[in-house]
């Protein structure tokens, strides 16, 4: 299954603590625990409709990996972006596409923008 992976512009860290205390106030949120996983520092599920997913916090605090790429997930990226005022982008374990959150406000532009994206990198392989 692929995945998403939220990050920031070079040199951008999250906020661990700031982060946790969104996820707790976050509609949809369960079983948020923080510590040292594998990995991870902060981790936590996420419902959205029908839809479930689970989100880490790297441990070094630079990325954010939500499992699959379904509507709760990119709900979850949408909602980080939301709580966050610097701009964050968004691709997936095969980099099939890298789009900017900041501005988008429904996972519907979340898809049209990855969709784009692929497309334009399918023309551009074409061409090549």
């Amino acid at each position: 299954m692929n995945s998403l992976i939220v990050y920031g512009k070079p040199g951008f860290s999250f906020n661990e603590e700031e982060l946790f205390q969104q996820w707790q106030n976050l509609p949809g949120v369960s079983h948020l625990e923080q510590g040292r996983f594998v990995g991870a520092s902060l981790q936590c599920e996420y419902e959205c409709e029908s839809d479930r997913t689970i989100a880490r916090l790297s441990d070094e605090l630079r990325t954010v990996t939500i499992a699959g790429t379904g509507d709760a997930s990119l709900q979850f990226a949408l909602a980080l972006q939301q709580r966050e005022a610097q701009p964050l982008f968004v691709t997936d374990f095969g980099y099939d596409f890298n789009i900017a959150l900041q501005g988008l406000r429904s996972i519907d532009e979340i898809k049209r923008d990855m969709v784009a994206s692929l497309d334009f990198a399918e023309n551009v392989y074409e061409v090549a």
